[in-house]
């Protein structure tokens, strides 16, 4: 399969499955109020910073090194760690889980099945980053939108039922996530010989793994960012913060599609043949610019009449950080391209710096100005790292030329 039709199917997979995760968290929004759905939110953005520390950034690498060595064995090496680490993201998680509800506010107790979902979603994801290396991006693709809608249909179900807010997203979330992992194809990989081999496989595998692992964390860092306006600013403007917060991965859904593929091609080319891409992904990003804009327009009369009055206040903090986001767009390309060609390191250290401004100036902007403020803070920070990486992509001369 060529990049293009990978890309087609990755980003045609994404934008369906973005547009049903976006209908659940409309949901979730609508009948859990503000305050909940700010507990919601802190959740699912503390369980995307746990994943990308437990992933140890095995996930990333296994696509990198797919592309380059399809019979590598250091595949099954990756795997076995990431095994490993997954029932490990799935004890911890469980007890965080559990001790919010005991500290904090008896209702999270509900949330305590949801780690079966934080753990299991890395688990599939990495398993179908391999798929995405050998050319399958419509098996991650469509194992992808399965999830989204099984999970939007069972909290349909369970809602209907009378099941309060809370605990019907655990058992969405984990339904459609044990379902999954029952379902997943097999994909075929060299085996390890020898135990004292596989060890030292294993070393090797987390060690070169580092500086995506590095990167994955910092990015992901910024989804406490919830939790921070929470704390700062109240659990109402948390839950302002959080819509806005929860509508940006659907939004970066045809950017991040592009990176993924990007990530395994531009590996195998090294960087030097890409000129082709040069005018899709200019197409592409200017397409977006257009996007955003029209979506920038509407958010005034959607939000209001889905949500209700209730998350007025979330409109024009939604519209700022949606004006942002082809910033954010070109720095998930500029990370694939360079984290391909030996640039990972710099990349780990931007994200990094980026992820700590984007707290910081949450939390300043949440007090200030509360979900407007923070909505400000979050826009500085994706024009810094477009910056960022653009400087050094352009001075070390990986251009689409």
């Amino acid at each position: 399969m060529g990049l293009a039709e990978q890309f087609a199917w990755t980003s045609g997979g994404r934008i369906i499955s973005a547009l049903v995760q976006a209908v659940t968290y409309l949901l979730i929004a609508r009948d859990a109020g503000p305050q909940l759905f700010a507990a919601v939110a802190v959740a699912i953005g503390l369980a995307t910073v746990l994943q990308s520390i437990f992933d140890l950034g095995i996930s990333t690498y296994l696509v990198k090194e797919r592309a380059l060595n399809p019979d590598s064995v250091y595949v099954h090496a990756g795997l076995l760690v990431n095994r490993f680490a997954s029932g490990g993201l799935l004890i911890f998680s469980s007890l965080l889980l559990l001790g919010a509800g005991v500290i904090l506010n008896p209702d999270y107790i509900s949330l305590v099945p949801l780690a079966l979902w934080v753990a299991g979603d890395r688990f599939i994801e990495t398993r179908l980053g391999l798929a995405i290396a050998d050319g399958k991006a419509h098996i991650a693709s469509t194992n992808l939108f399965l999830r989204r809608t099984i999970s939007l249909s069972i909290y349909l179900l369970v809602t209907f039922c009378g099941v309060p807010p809370l605990a019907a997203v655990s058992a969405s979330f984990s339904a459609s996530t044990l379902i999954s992992l029952i379902c997943m194809p097999k994909l075929k990989y060299s085996v390890l010989s020898g135990e004292r081999n596989q060890r030292a496989l294993i070393r090797d595998v987390i060690r070169l793994s580092r500086p995506f692992w590095f990167n994955s964390v910092a990015t992901q860092v910024r989804n406490i960012d919830t939790l921070v306006v929470s704390g700062v600013g109240g659990l109402t403007t948390g839950g302002l913060y959080g819509l806005v917060a929860r509508a940006i991965g659907p939004l970066r859904i045809l950017s991040t599609s592009l990176s993924a593929v990007l990530l395994p091609a531009a590996s195998r080319a090294g960087g030097s043949s890409l000129s082709h891409l040069r005018r899709s992904v200019g197409v592409l990003i200017v397409s977006l610019a257009v996007f955003y804009s029209l979506i920038v327009v509407i958010v005034p009369y959607v939000v209001p009449a889905f949500l209700g009055s209730a998350y007025e206040g979330a409109v024009f903090p939604m519209q700022i950080v949606i004006g942002s986001l082809i910033f954010a767009s070109v720095a998930s390309l500029l990370n694939a391209v360079l984290q391909a060609t030996g640039r990972e390191w710099y990349v780990a250290h931007v994200s990094a710096t980026t992820s700590l401004l984007t707290l910081l100036l949450c939390g300043l902007g949440a007090v200030v100005a509360g979900a407007v403020g923070a909505a400000i803070g979050v826009a500085v920070t994706f024009v810094v790292q477009a910056l960022a990486l653009l400087h050094v992509y352009y001075k070390k001369d990986n251009k689409f030329e």
